[in-house]
């Protein structure tokens, strides 16, 4: 009686989070950085819900020969800075020792659905010196990239002067694109998927770090 008495005057916090995960891309693969900022609200010291967003950073560097015609050959070599909303559901054990775990079930959204994409494109006729190149860019609609997170982390919750804080670390899985603006894109009526493996055949393995506090 006594933690839920003091517990309903802590129902609001804000967390910061730091994460990776590897990602394989057409017989390679790379690893994607990100961020994240949340508001959580718990509605009793085991139930949360959560509302934020995620900045997630990776890199391209892949490309192919046009199926339709063997003098082009197309190549991406680009960063992607990627803006994702988050909302989710956080279930808690009771702490011992000031220490818990906590379970994490999140869904992710582009809050922009379209994304600009870069595109070298590389002419090799026959008797000339050098190839023609020329780099086309497209805005593309990425129709939100909806994805999931499922995570698992061990906490430890201190408290002091009516405040409280955790740092938490732990993993999960997810099955976000950080390539999905290349996934959805077509370049001289060529759908790139059909032409590169752009979208993970896995899903991805996330490690994260995370400290939140509030009152």
């Amino acid at each position: 009686l006594h933690s839920m008495q003091s517990y309903s005057q802590r129902t609001k916090e804000f967390e910061l989070e730091g994460h990776m995960f590897f990602t394989d891309l057409d017989d390679g693969g790379d690893f994607v950085f990100g961020v994240a900022g949340k508001r959580n609200y718990w509605l009793n010291p085991y139930v949360g819900l959560s509302a934020g967003v995620v900045m997630n950073y990776s890199k391209i560097d892949l490309g192919f020969q046009s199926p339709t015609d063997n003098r082009v050959r197309y190549d991406f070599d680009e960063s992607i800075l990627n803006l994702n909303g988050i909302l989710g559901l956080k279930l808690a054990t009771p702490t011992f020792k000031h220490v818990g775990l906590m379970t994490d079930f999140n869904f992710m959204f582009a809050p922009i659905p379209f994304y600009p994409i870069g595109i070298d494109k590389t002419v090799y006729e026959p008797g000339d010196a050098y190839p023609k190149e020329k780099n086309k860019t497209r805005m593309v609609y990425t129709r939100f990239n909806p994805s999931y997170r499922i995570e698992v982390s061990l906490f430890y919750e201190k408290e002091a002067n009516a405040q409280r804080g955790r740092i938490s670390v732990g993993g999960g899985i997810t099955n976000y694109n950080p390539y999905n603006a290349y996934y959805h894109a077509r370049v001289d009526d060529l759908r790139l998927k059909d032409c590169a493996r752009l979208r993970p055949d896995n899903v991805g393995v996330v490690l994260f770090i995370r400290f939140s506090g509030g009152s």
